[in-house]
C-alpha cells in the first residue's frame, strides 16, 4: 500500500478517536451541569417540607406563622441533629406568634439546653416572656439572663432589659438595675432601644397593662406603613402585646382572618411614611415583627 494513502488512513483514524473521546466529554459536562442546576431546587425542597413555595424560616420571617409552623413541626418530627433543632425553634416561635403557648412551650423548652448558643438563646428569651406574661417571674428572670449571656448585642439587650423587667415585678430593685444596665451596655445599633433602657434606669418602668381593647385607628396622609408584631387567637393577649410595645410607639389591636377562615387580632404599631422606616422599628421590636401595609385597616 502506499505509503501516503497509509498515513492518511492512520490520520483519520486518530481523528475519529478524539472525536469520540470529546463527544463523551461533553456529555459528562452535560450530565453535571444538568445535576448541579437540580440540586439548588432539591434543597429548597428540603427546607420548606415541600416542592414549592417558600422555607419555613422565610414563611416565618413574613409573618405567616402558621404556614411556618405547619413546615417547621413536619420537618422537626421527621429530622435529627441541627436541621432538627432549627426547625423546632422556628415552630415554637411560630407557636408563639400564633397565641398557641401550649405548642411553643413543647418545642421551646427542650431547645433551652441546647449546644447551639443562638438556638439556645432564642427558645430561653421565647420561653422567658411565655413565663413573664403568665406572671412566672422567677423563672422569666433566669431565661431572660441566659438568653442574654447566650445571644449577642441588641438581641442580648433586650432579653436583659427584660430580665430586669420581671426582676423589677419581684421587688429586686437593685437587680433589676443591675440587669438594665448590663442591657444597656450591650446595644450596639438599636438607639430606640437604648432609650428605652434608660428610661428604665431612670425610675420609669415598663408601661402598665390597661383592661379594655386597644384604640388608635390609622391617621389619614400619615403614612402608608405601619409594623405588625404577632397575631394573636386571643384578643385579651393582643391587648397584652399591644400595651408591651406602647413605647415604640402609637399600638392598636386589627381584626383578620387566616387562609382558614380563623379569626386573628393582628397587634399593629405606628405609622411611618416609607416601608424602610417601619422595617426599622420591626428590627429594634424583634422577633415576628415586620412591615406591613397600611391600607387594610381603613
Amino acid at each position: 500500500m502506499d505509503r501516503s494513502i497509509r498515513n492518511k488512513q492512520i490520520g483519520r483514524a486518530d481523528w475519529l478517536v478524539q472525536r469520540s473521546i470529546i463527544t463523551r466529554a461533553l456529555i459528562v459536562l452535560a450530565c453535571v451541569l444538568i445535576a448541579a442546576a437540580l440540586l439548588p431546587g432539591c434543597a429548597s425542597n428540603n427546607a420548606s417540607g415541600g416542592t414549592s413555595g417558600d422555607s419555613y424560616e422565610q414563611a416565618y420571617a413574613k409573618g405567616r406563622y402558621a404556614d411556618a409552623y405547619d413546615q417547621a413541626s413536619k420537618i422537626a418530627g421527621s429530622q435529627r441533629g441541627k436541621n432538627r433543632d432549627q426547625a423546632a425553634l422556628i415552630a415554637g416561635l411560630s407557636a408563639r406568634s400564633l397565641d398557641r403557648n401550649a405548642d411553643a412551650d413543647r418545642w421551646l423548652r427542650p431547645l433551652i439546653t441546647n449546644s447551639d448558643p443562638t438556638i439556645q438563646g432564642r427558645a430561653a428569651a421565647a420561653v422567658g416572656l411565655l413565663s413573664s406574661d403568665a406572671n412566672k417571674h422567677e423563672e422569666a428572670a433566669r431565661l431572660l439572663e441566659l438568653a442574654s449571656r447566650r445571644l449577642k448585642g441588641d438581641d442580648a439587650a433586650r432579653a436583659s432589659m427584660y430580665a430586669g423587667d420581671s426582676l423589677r415585678a419581684l421587688n429586686r430593685t437593685q437587680e433589676s438595675k443591675a440587669a438594665w444596665q448590663r442591657a444597656k451596655e450591650l446595644v450596639e445599633k438599636d438607639a430606640s432601644l437604648r432609650m428605652i433602657i434608660n428610661d428604665r434606669l431612670a425610675g420609669q418602668g415598663p408601661p402598665p397593662l390597661k383592661p379594655g381593647p386597644i384604640t388608635g385607628k390609622p391617621t389619614p396622609g400619615a403614612g402608608d406603613f405601619t409594623v405588625q408584631a404577632g397575631a394573636y387567637g386571643s384578643l385579651r393577649d393582643a391587648q397584652r402585646r399591644a400595651n408591651q410595645l406602647t413605647n415604640f410607639g402609637t399600638t392598636r389591636v386589627v381584626e383578620r382572618t387566616d387562609k382558614s377562615g380563623n379569626k386573628l387580632f393582628a397587634v399593629r404599631v405606628g405609622q411611618y411614611s416609607t416601608q424602610q422606616a417601619a422595617r426599622d422599628v420591626a428590627k429594634q421590636i424583634g422577633t415576628g415583627a415586620f412591615s406591613a401595609k397600611i391600607s387594610d385597616e381603613r
